[in-house]
């Protein structure tokens, strides 16, 4: 594939008391907006060997890909101090994400639903595709599709209708969708260099978010924000557009570089 690779750097997992989830200095660290002001931090897997990677959060819950040290990635939740694993065994599973009750992941090329209030496990994907990273939010779920030689595209999969619809027809590939209510997000090669991009399912209506020639990846998106990874000073910045507004904001201006920003 053409994109851009997500960063992987972990070593532990850790709840910090801001406002977004972000990846730095070897740790995976996520938020908790009622302990902001405290600037307190807990580490939610203390004296765990191996490695964390893409935890992401959802109110009282965290999910992430967990490394034991041997051949299988693992999807761990934590629920208000309670630990799950929720694929023993030997397999690699990718890129979780949660919303209440549903969880979503990649395993072997395709995309697997958890709920947690049922403990049962739904295959939703399946055929001749490659399948990976997926985001849930309510009963729909984003993900991309990969058909050998041909492009990466956005599927975007209705759990109440058991339902697949590819949205963005044009040409070039497209990779990292992330939703939010109706709006679907990612970052698109149609214009050579990578662009955010944003769908409405509500209305079928496609938006260019990003039109600097420099390298834009990794959206995120909560509520008025979406938020990405820039590359237009030379570094990696973070940038964000508030939707109610139409404007762009750069949110960091240091010489170091900085990646995968969450918004919530």
């Amino acid at each position: 594939m053409t994109g851009e690779t997500k960063s992987t750097r972990a070593t532990s997992l850790f709840l910090i008391s801001t406002m977004c989830l972000a990846i730095f200095a070897g740790t995976i660290s996520v938020t908790d907006s009622a302990e902001a002001a405290t600037g307190q931090t807990w580490n939610l897997t203390p004296g765990w060997t191996g490695s964390r990677y893409d935890s992401m959060i959802w109110e009282d819950r965290v999910v992430w890909r967990d490394y034991p040290g041997s051949s299988r990635y693992d999807i761990w939740l934590w629920d208000q101090g309670t630990y799950s694993d929720l694929t023993p065994g030997n397999n690699y599973n990718y890129y979780p994400d949660i919303h209440g009750d549903l969880i979503v992941y990649e395993r072997n090329s395709d995309i697997f639903l958890y709920n947690i209030s049922s403990t049962t496990t739904t295959q939703i994907t399946s055929g001749n595709h490659y399948f990976r990273d997926p985001a849930i939010w309510e009963d729909t779920i984003v993900y991309e599709r990969y058909t050998s030689g041909s492009q990466y595209r956005i599927m975007m999969y209705d759990l109440s209708t058991s339902t697949e619809t590819q949205i963005a027809y044009t040409t070039g590939s497209r990779y990292d969708p992330e939703i939010y209510e109706d709006i679907v997000v990612w970052y698109d090669y149609r214009n050579s260099n990578p662009d955010i991009y944003m769908y409405n399912i509500a209305t079928s209506t496609e938006t260019r978010v990003t039109t600097n020639t420099g390298n834009q990846y990794f959206p995120h998106i909560h509520g008025d924000w979406i938020v990405w990874q820039d590359y237009r000073n030379g570094n990696s910045d973070i940038y964000g557009y508030r939707l109610s507004t139409g404007t762009e904001v750069r949110f960091t201006t240091s010489s170091s570089s900085q990646y995968d920003p969450r918004v919530h």
